[in-house]
């Protein structure tokens, strides 16, 4: 029931739905990764002083997700932003 209750507070889980349709729902979300439409929005909501908690529940992931995204992914200054966090993902994917 607790975990009912959380998916309800974190993704607005339609009630009607099974435990077992809202705990996919829950595991499909948490384990898929960031696309750059999400990295962008981080980056927008970030510069408008939106806090990570909030982020990670307009985007559907968890607050640990969005927390080491923009901790992987400043630039030099400390700024988090879409395109760097991309490359980022992309240099990683070609190296062995």
């Amino acid at each position: 029931m607790q975990q009912e209750y959380k998916l309800k507070r974190l993704f607005g889980v339609p009630q009607t739905a099974s435990l077992r349709e809202k705990l996919d729902f829950y595991f499909a979300m948490k384990k898929s990764h960031l696309t750059l439409e999400q990295r962008y929005q981080i980056q927008a909501w970030l510069a408008v002083g939106t806090k990570q908690k909030e982020i990670a529940s307009l985007i559907g992931k968890d607050k640990s997700v969005i927390s080491r995204e923009i901790k992987r992914n400043k630039r030099p200054r400390g700024r988090y932003t879409a395109q760097y966090a991309q490359r980022g993902l992309y240099d990683s994917e070609r190296t062995p």
